[in-house]
Protein backbone atom coordinates (compact mmCIF):
# COMPACT_ATOMS: atom_id res chain seq x y z
CA UNK A 1 0.00 0.00 0.00
CA UNK A 2 0.88 3.89 -0.49
CA UNK A 3 2.52 4.96 2.55
CA UNK A 4 1.46 8.13 1.77
CA UNK A 5 -2.37 7.32 2.78
CA UNK A 6 -3.53 7.86 6.15
CA UNK A 7 -4.05 4.70 8.10
CA UNK A 8 -7.93 4.98 7.82
CA UNK A 9 -8.00 5.14 4.24
CA UNK A 10 -5.71 2.10 3.96
CA UNK A 11 -7.93 -0.04 6.18
CA UNK A 12 -11.06 1.38 4.01
CA UNK A 13 -8.83 -0.06 1.39
CA UNK A 14 -8.47 -3.02 3.14
CA UNK A 15 -12.67 -3.35 2.89
CA UNK A 16 -13.06 -2.32 -0.63
CA UNK A 17 -10.57 -5.03 -1.55
CA UNK A 18 -12.05 -8.19 0.52
CA UNK A 19 -15.23 -7.28 -1.57
CA UNK A 20 -13.90 -8.82 -4.43
CA UNK A 21 -14.15 -12.41 -4.20
CA UNK A 22 -10.63 -13.28 -6.37
CA UNK A 23 -8.48 -11.65 -3.81
CA UNK A 24 -6.86 -13.16 -0.70
CA UNK A 25 -9.61 -11.81 2.68
CA UNK A 26 -7.68 -9.63 5.04
CA UNK A 27 -8.15 -8.67 8.05
CA UNK A 28 -6.77 -5.94 10.29
CA UNK A 29 -6.23 -5.30 14.05
CA UNK A 30 -6.59 -1.56 15.03
CA UNK A 31 -4.31 -0.98 18.24
CA UNK A 32 -3.16 1.72 20.22
CA UNK A 33 -2.31 3.68 23.43
CA UNK A 34 -4.45 5.50 25.43
CA UNK A 35 -6.01 8.62 23.98
CA UNK A 36 -4.55 7.55 20.23
CA UNK A 37 -8.15 7.77 18.67
CA UNK A 38 -9.13 4.42 18.38
CA UNK A 39 -12.55 4.39 19.35
CA UNK A 40 -12.58 7.21 16.90
CA UNK A 41 -11.07 5.51 14.03
CA UNK A 42 -13.31 2.48 14.57
CA UNK A 43 -16.42 5.31 14.78
CA UNK A 44 -15.43 6.13 10.89
CA UNK A 45 -14.58 2.50 9.81
CA UNK A 46 -18.28 1.13 10.66
CA UNK A 47 -20.07 4.32 9.46
CA UNK A 48 -17.75 3.92 6.27
CA UNK A 49 -18.42 0.45 6.07
CA UNK A 50 -22.30 0.92 6.67
CA UNK A 51 -22.71 3.83 4.42
CA UNK A 52 -20.98 1.60 1.38
CA UNK A 53 -21.89 -2.15 2.19
CA UNK A 54 -24.87 -2.21 4.10
CA UNK A 55 -25.65 -5.78 4.10
CA UNK A 56 -22.23 -6.75 5.82
CA UNK A 57 -21.96 -7.64 9.15
CA UNK A 58 -18.75 -7.32 11.14
CA UNK A 59 -17.20 -8.34 14.92
CA UNK A 60 -15.56 -5.93 16.91
CA UNK A 61 -13.80 -7.72 19.87
CA UNK A 62 -12.23 -6.26 22.63
CA UNK A 63 -10.86 -7.53 26.04
CA UNK A 64 -13.10 -6.29 28.35
CA UNK A 65 -16.95 -5.21 29.14
CA UNK A 66 -15.98 -1.74 30.06
CA UNK A 67 -14.26 -1.25 26.50
CA UNK A 68 -17.46 -2.72 25.48
CA UNK A 69 -19.30 -0.54 27.13
CA UNK A 70 -17.74 2.43 26.31
CA UNK A 71 -17.13 1.68 22.23
CA UNK A 72 -21.44 0.92 22.37
CA UNK A 73 -21.40 4.29 23.67
CA UNK A 74 -19.28 6.02 21.65
CA UNK A 75 -20.28 4.58 18.38
CA UNK A 76 -23.70 3.68 19.01
CA UNK A 77 -25.72 0.43 18.61
CA UNK A 78 -25.70 -1.25 15.57
CA UNK A 79 -27.63 -4.62 14.26
CA UNK A 80 -24.75 -5.48 11.64
CA UNK A 81 -21.95 -5.24 13.79
CA UNK A 82 -21.05 -7.56 16.90
CA UNK A 83 -19.49 -5.69 20.08
CA UNK A 84 -18.13 -8.18 22.30
CA UNK A 85 -15.12 -9.52 24.39
CA UNK A 86 -13.56 -12.75 23.09
CA UNK A 87 -15.27 -14.76 25.89
CA UNK A 88 -18.68 -13.28 25.01
CA UNK A 89 -18.43 -14.10 21.27
CA UNK A 90 -17.33 -17.32 21.80
CA UNK A 91 -19.95 -18.56 24.25
CA UNK A 92 -22.30 -17.31 21.90
CA UNK A 93 -21.29 -18.89 19.20
CA UNK A 94 -21.20 -22.05 20.93
CA UNK A 95 -24.09 -22.28 23.12
CA UNK A 96 -26.26 -23.56 20.89
CA UNK A 97 -24.40 -26.53 20.90
CA UNK A 98 -23.65 -27.42 24.35
CA UNK A 99 -24.25 -30.39 25.73
CA UNK A 100 -23.08 -31.82 28.96
CA UNK A 101 -19.93 -33.11 28.71
CA UNK A 102 -20.82 -35.88 30.63
CA UNK A 103 -23.47 -37.22 28.29
CA UNK A 104 -20.78 -36.79 25.21
CA UNK A 105 -17.04 -36.98 26.45
CA UNK A 106 -17.70 -40.98 25.36
CA UNK A 107 -18.47 -40.22 21.90
CA UNK A 108 -16.15 -37.64 20.95
CA UNK A 109 -12.97 -39.88 21.91
CA UNK A 110 -14.57 -43.16 21.25
CA UNK A 111 -13.58 -44.64 24.52
CA UNK A 112 -15.33 -47.14 26.80
CA UNK A 113 -16.48 -46.48 30.32
CA UNK A 114 -13.91 -47.51 32.57
CA UNK A 115 -15.49 -48.74 36.36
CA UNK A 116 -13.44 -48.44 39.03
CA UNK A 117 -12.75 -52.03 40.67
CA UNK A 118 -12.61 -52.07 44.48
CA UNK A 119 -9.70 -53.58 46.30
CA UNK A 120 -10.04 -56.23 47.76
CA UNK A 121 -8.02 -56.49 51.40
CA UNK A 122 -5.38 -59.33 50.99
CA UNK A 123 -5.06 -59.00 46.83
CA UNK A 124 -2.04 -57.36 45.26
CA UNK A 125 -2.80 -53.65 44.43
CA UNK A 126 -0.09 -54.27 40.95
CA UNK A 127 -2.92 -56.65 39.47
CA UNK A 128 -4.88 -53.93 38.96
Amino acid sequence: MDSKITPIEQIKQIIDDNQNAEKEFKNFVLQGGAGSGKTESLKQILEYITQNYPDKKGVCITLTNVAVDEIKARVGENNNFVVSTIHSFLNDLIKNYKKNIHEVIFEIFKVEKIVRNELIIGEDEKEF
